[in-house]
């Protein structure tokens, strides 16, 4: 697989959730979404933000200490399905506390598109397929381009899969439980 130059680069709570995971009620569970606001480009090198997290992070999410995860890079994202939404509370309030994005207070992911300078039609949660991959990146591989973007800054960007970081049952189950939330978000 030929991955993109361009990065995802994500906040270490989202990082963490997705390929560490967090506990909710005795269980283990990942994200695998992701906000956006324009069109990314997959499969892309999953990295994370240096600076801490602008947004506030729910009791889950604080129990992960996230800020001081040093996430391999390792992992890659592709994109599965994106799903056009309204920024709603109901939408949020629901996705935050039903085990897909759990890790944030509800007007967190509501504030990230409010504040997003794009235009609203293009605002989309993206399904993520999360891989580990058989080659592990250095930090000198990576460069900063700005505080939103990172590239691949090296020759080797053919990887191999080794296996999604979530099984096809799960990561089938996840999917339908969002499909619902966005679902109920728009009637």
């Amino acid at each position: 697989m030929q991955l993109n130059r361009t990065c995802l680069k994500v906040d270490k709570p989202n990082a963490k959730a997705m390929v560490r995971g967090y506990r909710r009620k005795g269980r283990l569970c990942r994200t695998s979404i992701w906000l956006a606001v324009k069109d990314g480009k997959f499969p892309a090198l999953l990295t994370t933000n240096r600076a801490p997290t602008r947004f506030k992070v729910s009791d889950t999410g604080e129990a992960m200490d996230a800020e001081k995860f040093d996430m391999p890079l390792k992992y890659i994202a592709d994109l599965d399905w994106e799903y056009f939404v309204q920024n709603k509370m109901s939408l949020w309030e629901d996705l935050c506390s039903n085990s897909l994005f759990d890790i944030w207070r509800p007007s967190e992911p509501f504030r990230r598109f409010y504040e997003a300078k794009s235009d609203p039609s293009q605002f989309r949660i993206q399904l993520l397929r999360l891989y580990e991959i058989d080659h592990a990146f250095r930090k000198r591989d990576i460069k900063h381009a700005s505080s939103r973007i990172d590239w691949l800054d090296c020759h080797t960007r053919r990887v191999k899969i080794l296996r999604p970081v979530i099984s096809d049952k799960q990561f089938s189950a996840l999917k339908k439980r969002l499909e619902r939330s966005v679902a109920r978000s728009r009637r």
